[in-house]
């Protein structure tokens, strides 16, 4: 029997060569592509049939990315060292997730990942773990009000009748502010 491997390697300077050396995690898509986290080079898609590879997400080039799942939706969720992320390929956005939607913390261990049987995805920190299901996380359509609850002037605290008689009443029941040029 003859054995045969294929190498792939960064070539400085050759655009075409392997983006990097430093793999944290792999991952086929649904489409049969290898999906490849990086240290600092991004999101990388291997296609095995041509042996191109294809930088993904052009604000994720310069991160690490050590963990990626698939959905069956074929949302791509992978980490990162400031969060998790969902690409919907749909749309072609990405949802960034971050401590103040749960998150265990910003940064995510390598391969640190699984898709149970159950349906739930757990992803590994370094402040714990996260298990939730990808159909539950929804995107979030409120458009919050814009409350005002402080006024400063010069770097002091402007109250009701300082300064000339700026704020006439609190800040946040007035319609109108006028400023002085001086």
């Amino acid at each position: 029997t003859v054995r045969s491997f294929k190498s792939f390697i960064n070539i400085p300077g050759d655009s075409t060569s392997f983006p990097t050396n430093e793999i944290l995690e792999f991952q086929i898509d649904s489409d049969k592509k290898l999906l490849i986290g990086t240290d600092n080079k991004g999101l990388i898609r291997f296609d095995p049939q041509t042996f191109t590879f294809t930088k993904l997400f052009p604000e994720f080039r310069e991160k690490n990315i050590p963990s990626i799942l698939e959905d069956d939706s074929h949302n791509l969720w992978f980490t990162s060292f400031d969060g998790l992320h969902r690409y919907d390929p749909l749309t072609g956005k990405i949802f960034n997730y971050t401590v103040g939607d749960g998150l265990q913390g910003a940064q995510f261990n390598e391969g640190a990942r699984l898709k149970s049987s159950s349906g739930d995805y757990y992803f590994g920190g370094t402040n714990g773990l996260n298990i939730f299901r990808p159909e539950k996380v929804l995107e979030d359509h409120s458009k919050p009000a814009v409350v005002f609850t402080r006024l400063s002037l010069f770097h002091d605290d402007v109250g009701i009748n300082d300064h000339s008689e700026i704020l006439t009443k609190s800040i946040s029941n007035s319609k109108t502010i006028v400023f002085q040029p001086n």
